[in-house]
């Protein structure tokens, strides 16, 4: 039932709509998500790097407020004819800004210091290791530097870094300002430590050098950049002041943007995972996935629904159909639709077609039987396999065996035991060769008497196609009873066997007699030795008669039962040949030249070849005579052309 379902028109359509949709909605889907996936992850993309520049700029501005500052120090001192004094205000601003500063001369002597509890011999004692190279790295430029961030040894070694100009009038060298700025107390960069941004994301910054200024997962101070990351930052910064990328680390993709601060070398970078920043992007697939998942079931039961419906005059037509092949009805009504009207129409003309062609049939049949009963010869039909499905009440009458033993096959199983095999062995090849073959073989009836019986069997083609067998049966037994009279002694040749003159002479006129009455061809051969008279001359009659006698068995095996042999006198032999077509004559002839060369070998004695002439029948014969006339004049033609050859007698 589940197979007559799947095979269905409509179920098999509705699969296929619906497996169209499916892949519509699900491409749908796929391009959605992929959409989404883009928007998605270009507005976090430009999310995280708004939150590096916003920063970084204000990273930016503290950096210049200072630097700004101490330029304006510098400029005061100048105007003060390069007094190294601070004024009140200046020194307010300066402590606003800076965790700690110092004025030295050029000598190196601090001539300010803020907090004043900074203890001078300490700010002496590291001065050398703490500010001294920076500010020997000035040399004539006239701008603040900011140094790498460095452990103060003054803080508690805490990180800091320094700002610092040279006070300078041309080549003379007037002093130093120096200010440090606490990376852990400033409060810009204490802000943006604990930002996160999403769930799991970080801001961090580091130096020019590499060094981290800050990180949320870097516990010591002053850490450094792995190498693999400083080498991703440039790659991606170049020469830019922006940057941004998708970088996969221990497995892990991350979205990182950069800023680099120009004033200080730093860079401050923005990191967060991707799986985090396309989290909306799942949740917006498992949406999706459940409304495809509804949209589909809801298309494939419509579709379902759709096809049923429209689909119902086919459905109608096909149980009409039926009942028309029950022949319950005669045609089928239109459905109503332009197709299948015209469908219903034609096939409405068909089913008349075959009405009448059913009818002629019958009635061919009903004419063939009639025809097949009232004929004296037996009749039997079978299937191309060999199993017989007709036989007429003539073959009943020969055989006397009922219709349903004939059906059976019996007939070839009635007559001697030493046929049954033989006639069974011809039955098979017959068939499977699909050739015309026919046989005479022994019948015993069922009052114990023995007749002979003739079987032509015929194969029916169309277009190349073995339809069946149609065979005839025919009782031959007064003929064989007159060829015994013919085989006597008297019609014999008493050197090889054969058929004399006398005897072929009566075959030849019986087969005459049949060839005309029935329309059944009549093929005769005239067979002339060559080179006999060599082996007479030089061996003697002795190995004449024993080449003679060969050439009589070579002739016997190969024609079939139903032909004839004669010797006609000397070295001169002929071959009756009824029903037999001209192809196949030909094979006979050619089977006997090539087998007369093993004849004379094995006696070393000179080779004695054959030159055949054939005759067929033909309309304008008069008698058998002139059928052998041209049989002789054809061999004479054979023997003029080089012997051991056949020709074929034309008609006069």
């Amino acid at each position: 039932m589940k197979k007559r379902i799947s095979k269905r028109l409509d179920t098999r359509l509705a699969l296929y709509l619906a497996v169209a949709l499916v892949a519509l909605v699900l491409l749908f889907v796929l391009t959605t998500l992929r959409f989404q996936q883009q928007l998605i992850q270009q507005q976090v993309q430009q999310d995280i790097l708004n939150t590096t520049q916003s920063y970084g700029e204000g990273i930016e501005y503290m950096l210049e407020a200072r630097m700004n500052a101490i330029e304006y120090l510098v400029e005061d001192i100048a105007e003060q004819g390069h007094e190294l004094t601070l004024y009140s205000s200046t020194r307010r601003s300066l402590q606003a800004l800076f965790d700690s500063f110092w004025l030295v001369d050029g000598n190196g002597n601090i001539l300010e210091k803020w907090p004043h509890s900074l203890n001078e011999n300490a700010i002496k004692r590291n001065f050398d290791s703490l500010a001294k190279n920076i500010l020997n790295n000035h040399g004539n430029n006239q701008s603040v530097r900011i140094s790498e961030p460095i452990l103060n040894p003054m803080g508690a070694g805490k990180p800091v870094i320094q700002l610092s100009l040279a006070i300078q009038t041309n080549a003379e060298n007037h002093g130093y300002f120096i200010g440090n700025v606490s990376l852990e107390q400033n409060s810009l960069l204490n802000r943006a430590k604990p930002v996160t941004i999403r769930e799991s994301g970080f801001l961090a910054l580091s130096s020019v050098t590499g060094a981290i200024i800050f990180h949320p997962m870097l516990a010591e101070p002053l850490g450094k950049i792995p190498a693999e990351q400083q080498l991703l930052i440039d790659t991606t910064l170049g020469q830019n002041k922006v940057g941004q990328v998708i970088h996969e680390h221990e497995g892990t993709l991350w979205m990182q943007a950069f800023y680099r601060i120009d004033e200080a070398g730093w860079v401050l970078a923005a990191v967060l995972p991707l799986a985090e920043a396309m989290r909306p992007l799942y949740e917006l697939r498992w949406v999706l996935i459940q409304l495809g998942v509804i949209a589909t079931a809801m298309l494939v039961v419509l579709v379902f629904v759709i096809v049923h419906i429209k689909l119902k005059p086919l459905r109608t037509m096909g149980e009409e159909l039926t009942l028309v092949r029950k022949s319950e009805r005669k045609h089928i009504n239109l459905p109503g639709s332009v197709e299948l009207d015209e469908l219903a129409q034609s096939f409405n003309q068909l089913i008349k077609a075959n009405e009448h062609q059913k009818k002629h049939s019958q009635q061919r049949q009903a004419y063939l039987d009639m025809v097949l009963t009232s004929s004296s010869v037996g009749h039997f039909m079978t299937d191309p396999k060999g199993t017989i499905e007709y036989v007429n009440d003539a073959l009943v009458e020969i055989t006397g065996l009922s219709r349903s033993q004939l059906l059976s096959g019996e007939m070839l199983l009635h007559g001697p035991d030493s046929n049954k095999k033989k006639m069974n062995l011809w039955f098979k090849n017959a068939i499977e060769s699909q050739k015309e073959s026919s046989t005479e073989y022994q019948f015993l009836c069922t009052n114990q008497k023995i007749i002979w019986l003739k079987i032509v069997l015929k194969p029916v083609f169309d277009h190349g196609i073995c339809l069946g067998h149609v065979g005839t049966v025919t009782d031959v037994t007064s003929q064989n009873i007159e060829l015994a009279s013919l085989r006597s002694k008297v019609n014999l040749d008493e050197l090889t066997g054969l058929m004399n003159r006398r005897g072929i002479e009566q075959v030849m006129t019986t087969a005459w007699n049949e060839a005309r009455l029935y329309s059944r061809k009549l093929t005769l051969m005239a067979l002339d030795l060559d080179h006999f008279k060599a082996v007479n001359d030089q061996h003697g009659h002795e190995k004449g008669d024993w080449v003679l006698k060969q050439v009589a068995k070579l002739l016997e095996s190969s024609v079939r039962d139903t032909d004839w042999v004669a010797r006609i006198g000397g070295d001169e032999f002929i071959i009756v040949l009824p029903q037999c077509p001209h192809n196949r004559a030909i094979e006979i002839a050619e089977r006997i030249i090539n087998n007369m060369k093993a004849i004379n070998a094995h006696q070393k004695l000179p080779a004695t070849t054959v030159s055949i002439g054939i005759a067929e029948m033909v309309p304008s014969d008069q008698s058998v005579l002139d059928i052998l006339r041209r049989a002789d004049k054809a061999a004479y033609e054979a023997k003029h052309q080089g012997r051991n050859r056949w020709a074929v007698a034309e008609a006069d």
